[in-house]
């Protein structure tokens, strides 16, 4: 959901200095094979919404954003504790040892990076920057986000989901037991449960 969001608040949350307009919902998303993006979460919540999934065919077709995925591996390569992409050249380098960012830190250095990116004029684009392009796209067809979808509500859509049933001791996903109290008088019933996989403190 990070494409469909506004990121201006996350940005002064970090005290990232910089700008990313971009947001709104697709009307297509790009994919590659990747079995995450086959998920039926995935494919549920851009159906609902009416977001059409193309996968491509050959590997060159998602040369575009193999180009930028590029350009951020070359800047993540300058880092301190990078590890870089053989362990054999690495000589006795210790990535540990060296780093000198936490994930918080790191998180504000990649969004700057992006915020960059953004501001930076392309060839690809007439010499124009992204940010600019988007200006021009947004002025010509509007606000990409209807005022029907909340991004939260997408959010939950896109996650993973399963049917479970509730027991005496609440829900419970790898090993881990999830209780709330309305959750008393479903008892026995099964309950549509989603979770977001990057954290373990709650389920939806």
């Amino acid at each position: 959901t990070l494409i469909v969001s506004p990121k201006a608040a996350w940005l002064k949350q970090l005290g990232v200095v910089g700008d990313w307009p971009m947001a709104g919902l697709p009307k297509t998303l790009h994919l590659d094979g990747a079995a995450e993006f086959k998920s039926k979460a995935l494919k549920r919540g851009c159906g609902q919404y009416g977001v059409e999934l193309v996968y491509r065919e050959r590997t060159h077709h998602g040369g575009h954003i193999e180009r930028l995925i590029g350009t951020m591996v070359g800047k993540l390569r300058l880092l301190p504790g990078a590890t870089g992409s053989n362990v054999s050249a690495r000589d006795g380098y210790d990535a540990e040892a060296e780093a000198a960012m936490t994930l918080a830190e790191f998180e504000r250095w990649l969004l700057c990076q992006i915020a960059v990116y953004h501001h930076t004029p392309h060839s690809a684009l007439g010499g124009l920057c992204p940010a600019q392009m988007w200006e021009q796209e947004a002025a010509r067809h509007g606000p990409l986000l209807p005022v029907s979808v909340e991004s939260e509500q997408l959010f939950r859509q896109l996650l993973p989901s399963k049917s479970l049933t509730v027991h005496s001791k609440g829900i419970q996903i790898k090993h881990r037991h999830y209780w709330h109290r309305e959750l008393a008088v479903r008892i026995g019933q099964k309950v549509e449960v989603s979770w977001d996989e990057r954290t373990i403190q709650h389920v939806y």
